[in-house]
């Protein structure tokens, strides 16, 4: 009795051992695999990126709208004439359109007009001296002048105005922002008369001698070139600007230009000169960087104008009646329009939303849009039209048109209608 009794207890005993042990087991086993997935979470975290959900993903920002101006048309508004002489040849505005430069070929003269007063402020007069002169009519060389203005281009920021003359072989150079003038080896002559002083006095313009029949002038933004097209002589030449002293500004090179060179200008970002050749009809594209012909192609009869923007070539041509609108580097066709009777002169306005051109055989200017060249208008300015730069002022547009044979500015005040287009656009 007292063994079985001993037995069982030994029994109960022995099954309590087994049980803690094992508890104890269990429970360090679990708490030894809970230990184990929290250094498991830990390592996932630090490794990986968790990805969001639907909800979580970032959603677009909306930008606000915002309201863009197209152009819908232009009107009239007014129109004056102001008196110039015979020949007007051509216009350009300074830097801050605040005053006006007319070329006067035949009157031998600049004329200077104050931009807001509508006035003359002051007049360039070069003191003539015998050359030969071109009749383009006969085709004929006769006696004549030798300072003939023609074109104007500024540089520097707009200091120095550089003026061809028709018959003297070259260029002169005007520093606008002083009275006394550089002392070059070779000079022009010149009288300056300025109006609001109430003074005149004399001047020796620097003079840089360039090729026969000089048209053209165009700069590079960077103050490094100045480039001129020779008519008769066939050449554009290349203008070194970059030292410091303008009396040591020379011709580096003259670039083959076969074909009358005539209407130049240079990309937005100088690496290309563009040429038209108005007798063969071909836009040639020099590097400026190496000074040598990259591309030459034929775009249509008499190219004579070019204006660039960031991305194409404008052309007006003369006998087809024509303004193209190019590919800046393969010069292949993007758009055309026609227009009357020989354009000449075009020019944007300030923010480049309209092109004007001048139709000298129809005494007429015209005003296209111009990302479509769309027509927006025609207005008669009797006495051939040739040269003209434009004004903008938000919706007020001035262009100011000299006509040759009538020896007068004609300054057109237009107003231009703009559409308002809310434009709205996402961002991440």
């Amino acid at each position: 009795m007292q063994t079985t009794f001993f037995t069982k207890r030994v029994i109960t005993q022995l099954i309590f051992v087994f049980w803690l042990i094992n508890s104890i087991f269990l429970i360090a086993t679990l708490y030894l695999q809970k230990q184990r997935n929290k250094e498991d979470e830990k390592v996932e975290s630090t490794l990986y990126a968790k990805l969001p959900s639907d909800k979580e993903k970032p959603k677009l920002k909306e930008k606000e709208p915002k309201t863009i101006k197209i152009l819908k048309g232009i009107r009239l508004k007014t129109s004056q004439k102001l008196k110039t002489g015979l020949g007007t040849k051509s216009v350009v505005f300074d830097r801050q359109r605040k005053y006006l430069y007319a070329m006067n070929l035949e009157g031998m003269s600049i004329k200077v007009f104050d931009r807001n007063e509508k006035s003359l402020v002051k007049t360039l007069k070069f003191k003539p001296t015998k050359a030969k002169g071109y009749d383009y009519q006969k085709n004929k060389w006769f006696d004549s002048y030798a300072e003939k203005p023609v074109e104007a281009c500024l540089t520097h920021e707009g200091r120095y105005l550089w003026i061809s003359l028709h018959n003297a072989g070259g260029v002169v150079l005007w520093d606008l922002k002083k009275q006394k003038q550089l002392n070059g080896k070779e000079k022009i002559s010149a009288k300056i008369t300025d109006y609001l002083a109430d003074s005149s006095y004399q001047v020796q313009l620097p003079f840089i001698a360039t090729g026969k029949t000089p048209k053209f002038i165009a700069s590079t933004t960077d103050n490094k070139y100045v480039f001129v097209s020779n008519w008769h002589d066939h050449t554009v030449s290349v203008i070194d600007t970059q030292n410091e002293n303008p009396i040591l500004w020379k011709v580096v090179k003259q670039l083959k230009a076969s074909g009358v060179p005539r209407g130049l200008a240079v990309s937005h970002n100088n690496e290309k000169l563009y040429v038209a050749h108005m007798g063969k009809g071909f836009i040639s594209v020099f590097d400026i960087k190496t000074l040598e012909l990259d591309i030459k192609k034929y775009v249509g009869a008499t190219p004579r104008h070019l204006l660039v923007d960031n991305q194409f070539l404008y052309v007006s041509l003369s006998s087809p009646e024509k303004i193209l609108k190019l590919n800046q580097d393969s010069l292949t066709l993007i758009n055309s329009v026609k227009t009357l009777d020989d354009p000449r002169t075009i020019s944007f306005s300030n923010d480049s939303s309209l092109i004007v051109a001048t139709c000298y055989a129809d005494d007429k200017i015209q005003i296209f849009g111009k990302d479509s060249l769309n027509l927006l208008g025609s207005w008669e300015s009797k006495g051939k039209p040739v040269g003209v730069d434009v004004f903008q002022q938000d919706s007020i547009v001035e262009t100011w048109v000299c006509n040759y044979t009538n020896g007068n500015i004609k300054v057109f005040t237009f107003n231009a209608e703009f559409e308002e287009k809310l434009q709205t656009a996402y961002i991440k």
